[in-house]
């Protein structure tokens, strides 16, 4: 499968695209296994999408999305965007069917306006486009507010240092709604933790990613790092780790069990509003 989208599939870490494709391996003894590309351009929206290429000529003039290589493709509209846009999202449906993949929208995050108008905005724009033409609909920024809701759990602790784009638990989230929307299985039992999504690639190479047992030592009662910093920044990486928006600098995003079924009850409740 595709995924098309700009920075809110991922920081590289945390990597949606890895995410997906390695919980899908773990996820009940590998039931529903995806294997997952993504197209990205970081800081544009559907437009430049659509006139962009990328070096393997994978998008000539745009539109050859798909082209016989995927089963699905899922199309991530940025933040800003509203069914004024869906011109454009149709023409990435028009490409992406025509060359035999199923096509879908997910509505992600969005705190533009204040909270959550911008959540609720991009998900009935979206979900409105979904259902009106029968498509898949992945509802991860509902996904969001039900966690958030349901827990009174602080939004920061979602997002990465600039508190605007997701952090390793914020595409957690993201991974378990897409792994529901695509598969049916329901989100709940699915693995906590995801390397790919908290370790930099050159650490998964080389095995010095820590594994989560060694992360959870790592971390004390209040979310700060408790060990020598060498240890902790070479595995967690970009996006691991809040910046100054916390007050404190040093909170390591860290889920524990308890937010991470937290986060797939939520999942899977969005998916059955839909």
């Amino acid at each position: 499968m595709l995924l098309i989208g700009n920075s809110q599939l991922g920081l590289n870490p945390p990597d949606v695209a890895e995410g997906l494709e390695a919980i899908s391996r773990a996820a009940f003894g590998g039931a529903s296994v995806l294997i997952v590309d993504r197209f990205q351009m970081f800081g544009f929206g559907c437009n430049a999408f659509a006139t962009g290429g990328d070096d393997a000529g994978r998008w000539p003039n745009g539109l050859a999305a798909a082209a016989d290589d995927y089963d699905v493709v899922i199309l991530l509209p940025a933040i800003g965007e509203t069914r004024g846009d869906e011109a454009c999202w149709q023409r990435f449906r028009d490409a992406a069917e025509g060359a035999g993949a199923r096509f879908g929208v997910m509505a992600t995050a969005d705190e533009r306006f204040s909270f959550p108008r911008g959540f609720t905005s991009l998900h009935e724009g979206i979900g409105g486009y979904t259902s009106d033409n029968g498509l898949l609909f992945v509802p991860a920024g509902d996904a969001w507010l039900r966690y958030l809701n349901a827990t009174g759990a602080d939004r920061r602790d979602l997002y990465a240092s600039d508190s605007s784009h997701p952090g390793v638990a914020g595409d957690l989230l993201y991974v378990y709604t897409l792994y529901g929307a695509l598969t049916g299985r329901p989100t709940v039992g699915m693995p906590k933790d995801v390397v790919e999504l908290r370790c930099a690639p050159a650490n998964l190479a080389d095995g010095s990613c820590l594994d989560r047992d060694e992360l959870a030592a790592c971390v004390d009662d209040n979310g700060f790092n408790s060990c020598d910093s060498s240890i902790v920044d070479r595995s967690p990486g970009n996006g691991m780790h809040f910046g100054p928006n916390d007050g404190g600098g040093g909170r390591v995003a860290f889920v524990t069990d308890a937010q991470a079924l937290a986060f797939q009850q939520a999942a899977d409740a969005a998916l059955a509003g839909r």
